[in-house]
Protein backbone atom coordinates (compact mmCIF):
# COMPACT_ATOMS: atom_id res chain seq x y z
CA UNK A 1 0.00 0.00 0.00
CA UNK A 2 1.28 3.46 -0.87
CA UNK A 3 2.46 5.45 2.14
CA UNK A 4 0.18 8.35 1.32
CA UNK A 5 -2.90 6.20 1.80
CA UNK A 6 -1.75 5.10 5.25
CA UNK A 7 -1.00 8.70 6.25
CA UNK A 8 -4.44 9.82 5.06
CA UNK A 9 -6.17 7.05 7.01
CA UNK A 10 -4.24 7.88 10.20
CA UNK A 11 -5.11 11.56 9.83
CA UNK A 12 -8.79 10.80 9.33
CA UNK A 13 -8.78 8.62 12.45
CA UNK A 14 -7.20 11.48 14.41
CA UNK A 15 -9.74 13.93 13.07
CA UNK A 16 -12.63 11.61 13.88
CA UNK A 17 -11.30 11.03 17.38
CA UNK A 18 -11.01 14.76 17.96
CA UNK A 19 -14.80 15.07 17.78
CA UNK A 20 -15.08 13.28 21.12
CA UNK A 21 -12.44 15.33 22.94
CA UNK A 22 -13.29 18.44 24.98
CA UNK A 23 -13.07 21.66 22.99
CA UNK A 24 -13.84 24.13 25.73
CA UNK A 25 -14.61 24.03 29.40
CA UNK A 26 -16.87 26.80 30.63
CA UNK A 27 -17.70 27.12 34.34
CA UNK A 28 -21.43 27.53 33.74
CA UNK A 29 -21.88 24.93 31.00
CA UNK A 30 -19.11 22.42 31.62
CA UNK A 31 -17.12 20.66 28.92
CA UNK A 32 -18.20 20.97 25.31
CA UNK A 33 -16.95 18.26 22.96
CA UNK A 34 -16.52 18.47 19.21
CA UNK A 35 -19.93 17.08 18.40
CA UNK A 36 -21.71 19.62 20.61
CA UNK A 37 -19.31 22.34 19.46
CA UNK A 38 -20.09 21.70 15.78
CA UNK A 39 -16.61 20.51 14.84
CA UNK A 40 -17.86 17.34 13.14
CA UNK A 41 -18.32 19.10 9.73
CA UNK A 42 -14.53 18.89 9.34
CA UNK A 43 -15.10 15.23 8.51
CA UNK A 44 -17.34 16.05 5.54
CA UNK A 45 -14.61 17.13 3.09
CA UNK A 46 -12.42 14.33 4.41
CA UNK A 47 -14.91 11.71 3.23
CA UNK A 48 -13.96 12.60 -0.35
CA UNK A 49 -10.27 12.29 0.58
CA UNK A 50 -10.99 8.92 2.21
CA UNK A 51 -12.74 7.66 -0.92
CA UNK A 52 -9.83 8.74 -3.09
CA UNK A 53 -7.40 7.05 -0.69
CA UNK A 54 -9.13 3.67 -0.70
CA UNK A 55 -9.97 3.53 -4.43
CA UNK A 56 -7.37 2.99 -7.09
CA UNK A 57 -4.01 1.35 -7.47
CA UNK A 58 -2.77 0.76 -3.95
CA UNK A 59 0.91 0.59 -4.91
CA UNK A 60 0.90 3.89 -6.78
CA UNK A 61 0.18 7.36 -5.51
CA UNK A 62 -2.79 9.35 -6.75
CA UNK A 63 -3.10 10.43 -10.35
CA UNK A 64 -3.08 14.16 -11.03
CA UNK A 65 -6.81 14.97 -10.91
CA UNK A 66 -7.67 12.83 -7.85
CA UNK A 67 -4.54 14.18 -6.15
CA UNK A 68 -5.59 17.77 -6.77
CA UNK A 69 -9.14 17.07 -5.57
CA UNK A 70 -7.80 15.36 -2.46
CA UNK A 71 -5.47 18.26 -1.72
CA UNK A 72 -8.22 20.86 -2.17
CA UNK A 73 -10.60 19.04 0.19
CA UNK A 74 -7.78 18.51 2.70
CA UNK A 75 -7.01 22.23 2.61
CA UNK A 76 -10.69 22.98 3.22
CA UNK A 77 -10.61 20.75 6.30
CA UNK A 78 -7.47 22.51 7.59
CA UNK A 79 -9.13 25.91 7.15
CA UNK A 80 -12.22 24.65 9.00
CA UNK A 81 -9.99 23.36 11.83
CA UNK A 82 -8.33 26.77 12.13
CA UNK A 83 -11.78 28.38 12.31
CA UNK A 84 -12.77 25.96 15.09
CA UNK A 85 -9.60 26.82 17.05
CA UNK A 86 -10.44 30.51 16.68
CA UNK A 87 -14.02 29.77 17.75
CA UNK A 88 -12.84 27.92 20.87
CA UNK A 89 -10.36 30.67 21.77
CA UNK A 90 -12.98 33.39 21.35
CA UNK A 91 -15.53 31.50 23.45
CA UNK A 92 -13.21 31.37 26.48
CA UNK A 93 -11.56 34.76 26.01
CA UNK A 94 -13.71 36.83 28.35
CA UNK A 95 -14.79 34.10 30.75
CA UNK A 96 -12.94 33.56 33.98
CA UNK A 97 -11.92 29.95 34.75
CA UNK A 98 -12.65 28.87 31.17
CA UNK A 99 -10.17 26.82 29.17
CA UNK A 100 -9.65 25.44 25.70
CA UNK A 101 -9.39 21.66 25.61
CA UNK A 102 -7.30 19.38 23.44
CA UNK A 103 -10.02 18.81 20.83
CA UNK A 104 -9.40 21.73 18.47
CA UNK A 105 -5.65 21.12 18.49
CA UNK A 106 -6.06 17.41 17.72
CA UNK A 107 -8.54 18.36 14.98
CA UNK A 108 -5.95 20.66 13.42
CA UNK A 109 -3.22 18.04 13.75
CA UNK A 110 -5.41 15.40 12.13
CA UNK A 111 -6.34 17.60 9.19
CA UNK A 112 -2.69 18.57 8.67
CA UNK A 113 -1.75 14.87 8.63
CA UNK A 114 -4.45 14.26 6.00
CA UNK A 115 -3.10 17.18 3.96
CA UNK A 116 0.41 15.76 4.21
CA UNK A 117 -0.89 12.39 3.04
CA UNK A 118 -2.67 14.04 0.12
CA UNK A 119 0.53 15.79 -0.90
CA UNK A 120 2.53 12.60 -0.45
CA UNK A 121 0.10 10.98 -2.88
CA UNK A 122 1.70 12.91 -5.73
CA UNK A 123 4.79 10.72 -5.46
CA UNK A 124 4.76 7.62 -7.62
CA UNK A 125 5.88 4.11 -6.85
CA UNK A 126 7.18 3.39 -3.35
CA UNK A 127 9.13 0.19 -3.73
Amino acid sequence: MHRSRIVVLVGILLTGGAAFLPYTHLPTVGSINGIDGAAWPALLPLTIVLLIAVVGDRVEGNRLIPGIISTIFSCAAVVFAVVKINDALLSVRDTEDAAVGAGPWVLLAGTIVVLAGSLLGFTRRVG
